[in-house]
């Protein structure tokens, strides 16, 4: 009996111990799992920056130098043109410096998509921007939502998003979250909403579905909205039409660290 009892005793350690080898080697396959997952989401994040930095230097090149040569022709006109009529060389002065504006803002925001974070009131600065725009709905909740952000990459942010509702089914509806942990916004439009063969490719820069886009749109704002400690998705409402969430992180400076 006390060999029976040995043996017993023996089998149930090696079952024991198999037991949590086998465990051990499966929490070792779900660590390894998600520690690739994560170098895989790290690397198409950096492969993203390393597209959108190639982007800007594309667009400054593409640009800038055409509106070198404008402006070499606009000297030549001033030149020739009688006096009376050089004044409506302001105009094109005007969409040069405009443009140049431009482009340089577009590189120093992929440079430095934090910008000069500050806070504000979110449902405040939304209506002072869209609250007389046609085509545009604001809805605001009872409460105020702060957020801790660079104003002028918010409106960049805003202005991309509410565009590309409009162009999509005519109008946008601006809808602040109350959220007092993840304050932010949802744009939502009236089109056909995101073909899903094209869902997985919005953010990539270049990639655009319409003839006049530069696809560098969407690119830009999830930069931006990711440097605030935020996150942006795109889904389609069963009413039709798709829907922007973003969300802006905590309103204050620790979303920065």
């Amino acid at each position: 009996n006390s060999s029976y009892l040995s043996e017993q005793r023996l089998l149930m350690l090696i079952i024991l111990l198999f037991t949590i080898l086998f465990a051990s080697a499966l929490l070792f396959v779900f660590r390894l799992y998600n520690s690739n997952r994560a170098l895989l989401v790290k690397a198409e994040h950096d492969r993203q920056l390393v597209q959108l930095g190639q982007a800007a230097r594309t667009l400054a090149h593409e640009i800038k130098n055409p509106l070198s040569a404008l402006k070499i022709q606009r000297d030549l006109l001033s030149k020739k043109l009688p006096d009376e009529h050089k004044r409506n060389l302001d105009v094109i002065d005007r969409e040069l410096t405009r443009l140049n504006t431009l482009v340089n803002r577009v590189g120093e925001f992929l440079r430095n998509p934090k910008g000069m974070p500050e806070e504000m009131e979110l449902c405040h600065f939304i209506r002072e921007l869209y609250g007389e725009r046609t085509h545009v709905t604001v809805l605001c909740p009872a409460g105020s939502a702060l957020v801790y952000m660079d104003k002028e990459r918010l409106h960049i942010i805003l202005d991309n998003l509410v565009n590309n509702a409009i162009e999509s089914g005519g109008s946008a509806e601006i809808r602040i979250t109350d959220s007092k942990e993840k304050p932010g916004f949802t744009v939502a439009d009236n089109g056909s909403g995101i073909a899903e063969e094209i869902r997985e490719r919005l953010y990539d820069p270049f990639f655009t579905t319409r003839n006049n886009g530069s696809g560098l749109g969407l690119s830009i704002v999830k930069r931006l909205v990711e440097a605030a400690g935020g996150s942006i998705s795109i889904k389609n409402r069963k009413s039709g039409g798709a829907l922007v969430t973003v969300e802006l992180g905590d309103n204050n400076e620790s979303s920065y660290s």
